[in-house]
């Protein structure tokens, strides 16, 4: 009986582990935590800027000279990129902070995709910390 139990146990936490990642059932899950923040048809919603959070930014390599932002940088970017062109004409904040091995910061390498997407489009852009971050860093 005791040697079946760490088995068991084992065995358990792998299925449950599988399930979250399963597609079907991960999707059910994030419906469910989802649901209470469905956007309101035809609400105005304020706000004062759009927001992008970095993910992961892929150093330069053999096929991209440049750092390239990951899959999930790149989504945040064209989404931002939408919200600009079909919602409202608001200031674009890009924030990551870390370095790639190729020593850019997250933003410098997230502005230069922004500058792609949105083709010219003029937007102010500064690199590096708040003064009021840096005071905090003291």
């Amino acid at each position: 009986m005791h040697r079946i139990y760490p088995r068991i146990v084992t065995i358990s936490l792998l299925m449950g582990i599988f399930l979250c990642m399963f597609p079907p059932l991960a999707a059910l899950g994030l419906r469910a935590i989802n649901s209470g923040y469905a956007p309101i048809p035809g609400a105005e919603v304020p706000a004062d800027a759009i927001v992008v959070l970095s993910g992961h930014v892929a150093g330069p390599d053999e096929q991209h000279p440049t750092a390239t932002p990951h899959t999930d940088t790149a989504e945040r970017l064209r989404h931002a990129a939408i919200l600009y062109r079909t919602w409202r004409k608001l200031p674009i904040v890009l924030t990551g902070g870390t370095r790639d091995l190729s020593g850019v910061a997250f933003t410098v390498t997230m502005k230069r995709e922004l500058d792609r997407v949105l083709q010219g489009v003029d937007f102010k852009f500064r690199s590096g910390a708040s003064a009021s971050f840096r005071a905090g860093m003291r």
